[in-house]
């Protein structure tokens, strides 16, 4: 984005001069410009279609419960800018993959106590008025719409030819055996983008929580499947700048500290094989926009290895 639009887009708010701006390089699927080093502007390409509209209804419902930025416009009009975009304040504090290295262990579980009275928060909002603006193409039925996401990407896969058809074979016979440990469910409004890069701290304090349009309903423990996969490979989520710092025994204990602070997330009969289907969901669907990377066909596999 140029100067120039940014600051017609000041103009048209009375926001003043852009004295300073640059692209943030933490994201990775949306643009996202800070200016002034006290707005931020959110430009939407993910295939989200109301990835913009989920954000704003987060900031304005979320606001008197969690430090999330203040809405000053959101524009759908891709007029002023070839993209849906939100205009915010910048919040203060850094991203916790930032200083994760450098805090102790009870600095790290204060943040972590922190967090989860956030996410408790979150998940006891009322949802309803969330699904009428966002009606989900599924039932109210958890299993069916995650294997249902599940059939649907690896049908996608198989028809592209981007995946072994013996490991095509064995995800389906996964999904037979195990679909009943999806039946189980607790349905609330989830926060599921909650790696570090989302969360701002400042003095051992969460001072933010921002990317909220990948928030959705669906069940209780769907949160965990990030917690394990920062868990477990720490740079995953991490800006370049970041990950010279990641050590994987920093890491190695925060499904142990969310158990010991938000332990209804743990409370499911089957949760080992429910993480696995989440975990094949996400890898799947991770497939289908990057099906050269053979990691992600490694850690397919490594998912059924457990089974």
């Amino acid at each position: 984005m140029k100067q120039s639009q940014l600051q017609h887009i000041l103009d048209i708010y009375a926001l003043g001069e852009v004295e300073t701006f640059f692209k943030n390089k933490v994201w990775f699927i949306n643009d996202v410009y800070t200016i002034n080093n006290s707005y931020i502007l959110k430009g939407y390409t993910s295939e989200d279609p109301f990835a913009l509209e989920k954000e704003v209804y987060c900031y304005v419902a979320f606001k008197e419960h969690l430090p999330v930025p203040e809405l000053i416009a959101a524009d759908s009009s891709e007029r002023m800018y070839s993209h849906k975009f939100l205009l915010a304040s910048k919040l203060s504090g850094q991203n916790l993959y930032s200083v994760w290295h450098l805090l102790n262990n009870q600095e790290r579980r204060a943040i972590i106590k922190q967090l989860c009275s956030f996410l408790k928060k979150i998940n006891q909002l009322p949802y309803y008025e969330f699904m009428e603006k966002f009606p989900s193409p599924y039932d109210w039925s958890w299993a069916n719409q995650i294997v249902s996401k599940i059939q649907v990407l690896l049908s996608f896969c198989q028809k592209k030819g981007i995946i072994p058809e013996t490991l095509a074979k064995n995800i389906q016979a996964f999904i037979t055996s195990n679909k009943e440990s999806l039946n189980e469910q607790k349905i609330w409004l989830v926060h599921r983008d909650i790696h570090f890069d989302n969360i701002l701290v400042e003095n051992i304090q969460i001072t933010g929580m921002i990317d909220f349009e990948k928030i959705i309903v669906g069940s209780l423990d769907f949160v965990l499947s990030m917690v394990r996969r920062m868990s477990l490979f720490p740079t995953k989520y991490m800006s370049e700048a970041d990950e010279p710092h990641a050590k994987k025994e920093d890491y190695e204990n925060l499904l142990q500290r969310f158990e010991e602070y938000y332990p209804e997330l743990f409370d499911f009969k089957d949760l080992a094989i429910r993480l696995m289907f989440y975990d094949l969901e996400y890898d799947l669907r991770l497939l289908k926009h990057h099906p050269q990377e053979q990691w992600i066909i490694l850690n397919l596999q490594h998912t059924l290895g457990a089974f």
